[in-house]
């Protein structure tokens, strides 16, 4: 899940863009998102773009993003719809499951929450 719960909307507009066909500079990627209301800096999408490609752990799956790193430009190799249905929580159901995530990895070392038990 994502760190913060402004990363969500931006998540979701920068998914949204590749998951169009074709290929999309981090530029145009920076730009979608401020046409979607999204106040972020172009470091920040740049940011998001390599935590979406690098990180399966985001949403619990790979999101077959891809760079090409001649042309710098970002494409996806078909992202599961099911990701979208995640993004469509409430903003009170995002922050009870940040605090759940957080509650669970601090206490993960307690034999009551181990998975070996």
């Amino acid at each position: 899940m994502a760190q913060n719960q402004q990363a969500i909307p931006r998540y979701r507009a920068i998914l949204k863009v590749l998951r169009r066909s074709g290929i999309h500079s981090s530029k145009d990627i920076h730009q979608a998102c401020i046409n979607s209301g999204i106040d972020a800096k172009y470091r920040t999408i740049q940011k998001d773009l390599q935590d979406l490609r690098d990180d399966p752990t985001i949403f619990g799956r790979e999101l077959n993003i891809k760079s090409d790193p001649k042309t710098k430009k970002w494409y996806s190799e078909g992202i599961q719809k099911e990701i979208f249905t995640l993004l469509e929580l409430e903003d009170g159901e995002i922050t009870a499951l940040l605090f759940y995530a957080k509650t669970m990895n601090q206490y993960s070392e307690y034999p009551l929450f181990s998975r070996n038990v």
